[in-house]
């Protein structure tokens, strides 16, 4: 079980990633024009948090070096990256909706797909960083 202060955030995490499943079902049935309100509402929530998460480390970067884990922050750092990336890829099939009338949100699932099939790998913190130069 889960403790402390934000214990809800983190139900509320889980609850959103289990819903992966459901949502690859109900793209069968439920139109993109009818998701325009929730998904905005969804994403302007998670643009909140992400602001909030973000203001609150700059005013305190100690946090990113706390624990006993060395890597803590640079898994946090990838983290929140790929939190803007995803909303980055909100905004672009917002965009494209606009153009065409309705979201299209196929290149996510493309990406998905590939994930799920292995034939694309997320490297490691220390993959990433030893392939740097």
């Amino acid at each position: 079980m889960i403790r402390g202060r934000l214990a809800a955030l983190e139900y509320l995490a889980s609850a959103v990633r289990s819903l992966v499943i459901p949502v690859k079902t109900a793209e069968r049935w439920i139109r993109p024009v009818d998701l325009f309100e929730i998904v905005d509402g969804i994403e302007e929530r998670v643009r909140s948090l992400n602001d909030f998460i973000a203001r609150y480390m700059e005013a305190h970067p100690e946090i990113l070096r706390s624990g006993n884990d060395p890597e803590n922050e640079g898994v946090l750092e990838i983290e929140l990256a790929d939190v803007r990336k995803q909303l980055a890829l909100v905004e672009r099939l917002r965009f494209a909706g606009k153009c065409q009338g309705q979201m299209d949100f196929s290149a996510e699932a493309e990406e998905l797909r590939r994930l799920r099939s292995g034939e694309r790998k997320i490297k490691s913190l220390r993959a990433s960083r030893q392939a740097e130069p």
